[in-house]
């Protein structure tokens, strides 16, 4: 549930405590406990976001 709610707020991790309806603070206990990188999370939606926009970055980098 915890990774699912970071996932769906792009990593934002007191979005996804409020979505669960618990403090941040006892979001990150639990994330640390399960092993949980809201970091990672954050990381893997920059991706979504780059291809959801239909550029390629490294082929538009290059160009230049």
């Amino acid at each position: 549930m915890i990774k699912r709610a970071l996932e769906e707020t792009g990593g934002n991790r007191t979005e996804a405590a409020k979505r669960l309806g618990i403090h941040r603070q006892l979001r990150d206990a639990k994330a640390e406990k399960y092993g949980i990188d809201a970091g990672e999370v954050s990381a893997d939606q920059t991706g979504v976001v780059l291809k959801a926009d239909g550029v390629d970055r490294e082929q538009s980098d290059k160009s230049k």
